[in-house]
């Protein structure tokens, strides 16, 4: 709690105070109540009392996703970087970034332990302060069938007042050479 002492105040005047909070988390939870009590009788006492709902600064955090190639022959390996970062002032709480592999690629291991969660390879922090940031790397197998363009998404969330991004990154998987020998006649 704030006290201030005013001293007097004049019949029918007013003072305005002015307050100035740094938010512990982004989110429209935050009540900021004030009453004023004084030496005297109050003809109406409820008028000293008033609440606002404030909302904190809205994080938005960032992600960027890079591939070690753009190409990968079936069978082989290929891994993915991923950079979450907070450019706000706020604290993003609960961060949960998470990998989702198309078909035609295989989780084989990633840097920092990541856990399978709804078809995802996801990662979760506790929080992420203003102007920091995290990564994480995964390596994924192609399958030997596998062929063409793989698109591999990711996405970063948070608690309440955090906006989910969206990252991808295609790479193209190339069809293994058949190493036998041709039809001779």
């Amino acid at each position: 709690p704030l006290r201030c002492s005013l001293g007097t105040i004049a019949p029918g005047g007013k003072v305005t105070i002015s307050v100035v909070a740094k938010p512990k988390q982004a989110g429209c939870r935050q009540r900021n109540a004030a009453s004023a009590t004084g030496a005297g009788t109050d003809a109406v006492p409820a008028s000293n009392l008033d609440t606002v709902d404030v909302c904190a600064v809205k994080v938005k955090l960032r992600l960027s996703k890079v591939a070690d190639g753009a190409t990968v022959t079936a069978g082989g390996l290929i891994s993915y970087t991923i950079r979450v970062s907070n450019p706000t002032k706020g604290t993003a709480r609960n961060v949960r970034t998470c990998d989702r592999l198309p078909a035609g690629l295989v989780y084989v291991s990633a840097r920092s332990k990541a856990r399978l969660r709804g078809g995802a390879w996801c990662w979760r922090d506790s929080a992420l302060g203003p102007g920091k940031s995290k990564r994480y790397r995964i390596t994924v197998r192609a399958l030997r069938g596998a062929s063409g363009n793989k698109v591999n998404r990711a996405t970063v969330s948070g608690a309440a007042g955090v906006k989910t991004a969206r990252a991808k990154r295609a790479v193209r998987v190339l069809p293994t050479g058949d190493s036998g020998g041709g039809v001779t006649g």
